[in-house]
């Protein structure tokens, strides 16, 4: 996953979607395959560790928009399997508890949260607009982790029961596990 820089120039007590909320929580419209995976997660990042109610504004957007609720869950994996894979592959253990009902809607977006704070980075400098003055730029960069290793995970030869329970962990706990099994 290559690292992404974006700027902001927004009062950070104003927090809100750079792009339409489509953009970043349906994952079948054309809003979501206009803007890279790389900027969403930033731009994630910024807001969820900037005290953006991220859980919140999805069960009011999910109140006027119901039909979007598979769409939505869809969304929230791709992004965890993007940051656990570092965007070279797909991982399909998060799609897998999906399927066999082991995690909710709330469990994932707990989950992004927890992968997207792991992950993001900001720093603040001081930049001089057209006019003279000047405002604080927020420069986000994704860090990125090492992905999951399949391999590994098989080798511990874990229950359903324990599989699951692995893939609801985010990477730093993950790592302890795969580390202490070893």
């Amino acid at each position: 996953m290559e690292t992404y820089e974006k700027k902001y120039y927004a009062d950070p007590d104003k927090l809100f979607f750079p792009h339409t909320d489509k953009t970043y929580l349906e994952s079948s419209c054309h809003e979501w395959e206009s803007v890279p995976m790389e900027e969403k997660l930033s731009d994630l990042g910024y807001l969820v560790t900037h005290g953006f109610q991220l859980k919140n504004y999805v069960h009011q957007y999910l109140h006027n928009h119901s039909e979007s609720e598979l769409y939505i869950e869809s969304a929230f994996e791709q992004y965890i399997s993007y940051m656990r894979s570092n965007g070279d592959e797909v991982d399909e253990s998060i799609i897998a508890l999906k399927l066999n009902d082991a995690v909710s809607l709330d469990e994932l977006i707990d989950l992004f949260c927890q992968e997207v704070a792991l992950r993001y980075d900001c720093k603040v400098d001081l930049k001089q607009d057209l006019y003279g003055k000047y405002k604080k730029v927020y420069c986000q960069y994704l860090k990125p982790f090492p992905a999951w290793d399949y391999e590994a995970i098989a080798l511990l030869h874990l229950s359903k029961e324990e599989y699951l329970r692995l893939f609801k962990c985010p990477t730093d706990i993950y790592t302890q596990i795969i580390t202490a099994k070893q």
